[in-house]
């Protein structure tokens, strides 16, 4: 697979293998099928501390993901 980080995150290929391999996992875990990941986005965005995304201890910043990605977890959600 080529291409840049952006191209490869809009690819629909790559999501299908990302999500078949999330619901196998799911599956090896014994999830019920409500407990299973219905649908992802993938963000060439990455998640850093000069972003605000992540606090200087790597943690998420769920308020700040929530308020950047509202429009995309409204769509998928």
């Amino acid at each position: 697979m080529k291409g840049t980080l952006e191209e490869l995150c809009k690819d629909a290929k790559i999501k299908k293998m990302i999500m078949d391999d999330m619901i196998a996992e799911g599956k090896k875990a014994k999830l019920n099928s409500i407990e299973q990941v219905k649908d992802i986005f993938l963000s060439h965005e990455l998640f850093t501390i000069e972003n605000d995304l992540l606090t200087p201890t790597m943690k998420s910043k769920r308020p700040n993901i929530k308020k950047r990605y509202t429009k995309v977890l409204n769509r998928i959600g």
